[in-house]
């Protein structure tokens, strides 16, 4: 199963961390979106939505772009903090 992780390109300490960790499958690293390099929808911005929160909705749809066309019946979206429980799967 391939997992899809997320990772800004400024963030290789976390991108080598998430790869420290025993993953039950092809790990991909997809470069997220950053939220501060694109036009962000004037309705977007509020007090809550920031634009690196903008970056992440982008980064998240095209995970679930690259998982539908891969044709797989399954695989996993993280981000590149995810922590995994030892007995994961």
């Amino acid at each position: 199963m391939k997992i899809y992780c997320i990772n800004l390109a400024k963030r290789g300490d976390r991108w080598d961390e998430f790869q420290r960790q025993s993953m039950p499958g092809e790990v991909v690293r997809v470069e997220a979106i950053d939220g501060t390099t694109v036009q962000v929808p004037p309705a977007w911005v509020t007090s809550k939505n920031l634009p690196a929160a903008w970056g992440a909705f982008l980064s998240h749809i095209r995970v679930l772009e690259m998982g539908l066309e891969s044709g797989d019946s399954h695989f996993i979206l993280a981000e590149d903090d995810v922590r995994c429980c030892p007995s994961f799967p």
